[in-house]
């Protein structure tokens, strides 16, 4: 779902895709990191607010943030010991400990994520 809204707006222009293509695969890592860093600045912060117009800016950008921390630390706290489903059940786990607000199907979600990625 991420990724899908990248495809409904704020899509790459045709020079930042010429551009993009030019990028070795240690440039595009760190563009990643980069966007990752300030992802509260870029798109995302459009989808939030129009999907939550009452909402602050402040707080939306604290939740993008946040959102962000927690997949890190899902990912962060994988450890390939075990069966590789309660290895991720584990790390998300480990990962609501630290954010505790989400909903379940967040949780639910990070899971998946997390499954889909260390396949």
């Amino acid at each position: 779902r991420r990724y899908r809204l990248d495809s409904i707006e704020g899509r790459p222009t045709a020079e930042e895709v010429r551009v993009n293509r030019t990028l070795t695969p240690q440039q595009m890592a760190e563009k990643y990191r980069t966007d990752r860093d300030h992802a509260h600045e870029g798109p995302m912060f459009g989808y939030v607010k129009r999907a939550h117009p009452h909402a602050g800016d402040d707080a939306i950008r604290q939740a993008i943030i946040t959102a962000v921390r927690f997949e890190d630390a899902t990912f962060a706290h994988f450890n390939w010991n075990g069966d590789f489903w309660e290895c991720v059940v584990r790390a998300v786990a480990r990962a609501a400990a630290q954010y505790p607000d989400f909903l379940e199907t967040t949780y639910r979600d990070a899971r998946n994520n997390v499954a889909y990625y260390y396949k």
